[in-house]
């Protein structure tokens, strides 16, 4: 459930984006415990049914987004069968993905970004090449 606030004073903008660490209640890298898979998914999934932006904050202990951008399809709705996560459907997972693996700034999302960046689905091309081009800011390419 998102926590929302009641209202902002001085303005009627909406949303643009929300501010994302993974970790969830009693988790902490100090204690080594650390989201599961299913609960870094379903927080995406929630995520990004309301903002395209997503600023990821995290530790470099967290592989499991490597893990869930390695996954096929077939794998994906067999590891989150019966989730809210599929409500998304696999081009949107990945596309969140992609923002998320952007957003970790970590040169070792750069093979899974490029992974993305040639899935055949333009939305989750055209995310994973900005989040190429947060990690690497000497790539180019031509959109």
């Amino acid at each position: 459930q998102l926590n929302r606030s009641t209202e902002f004073i001085g303005t009627n903008q909406s949303i643009k984006g929300f501010a994302y660490n993974g970790f969830q209640r009693d988790q902490s890298p100090l204690k080594g415990t650390y989201p599961s898979r299913a609960e870094l998914a379903a927080d995406l999934d929630l995520l990004g049914r309301y903002s395209d932006g997503l600023r990821t904050y995290g530790v470099t202990d967290m592989p499991d987004l490597l893990a869930l951008a390695a996954l096929t399809e077939v794998a994906w709705r067999e590891a989150f069968r019966g989730s809210a996560v599929l409500r998304a459907g696999f081009p949107g997972f990945r596309r969140n993905l992609a923002v998320a693996l952007g957003n970790t700034r970590d040169p070792r999302a750069l093979p899974a970004l490029r992974d993305l960046a040639a899935s055949g689905d333009p939305l989750v091309e055209e995310h994973a090449r900005w989040g190429i081009r947060v990690i690497d800011t000497s790539y180019k390419c031509n959109e």
